[in-house]
């Protein structure tokens, strides 16, 4: 390996070029833009964010006053097996005696 640089760098220095060696890790960082920071990273992001399915669930309560749209909230339901983070779409409550809530709730994607 020592000797094929020195072999490069006189080759450079013969045919009056300017040289500069750094090791391959340096490269290797600026040719793929970074840690975590390229392209790739980038579209793989976007193509799971796009064509995931996302899980659309509809549950019925007893009234949450405090719960808007737009509100992050942790689903747990061993019944049928749904677990994880949702986000509110909408909510439709009722007042009265027999009071009760419908909602309608998303899957919140993650980063990979």
């Amino acid at each position: 390996m020592a000797e094929m640089l020195k072999q490069q760098r006189q080759e450079c220095i013969n045919n009056g070029q300017p040289y500069l060696q750094v090791s391959n890790e340096i490269y290797n960082n600026l040719s793929i833009g970074g840690y975590l920071n390229d392209a790739y990273s980038a579209l793989r992001y976007e193509l799971f964010s796009h064509t995931s399915y996302q899980k659309v669930v509809s549950i019925s309560a007893l009234p949450v006053f405090y719960l808007e749209p737009n509100s992050r909230v942790a689903l747990s339901d061993p019944t049928t097996n749904t677990y994880g983070d949702f986000i509110v779409q909408n909510i439709s409550l009722t007042l009265g005696p027999g009071a009760n809530l419908s909602a309608t709730l998303n899957e919140a994607l993650e980063r990979l």
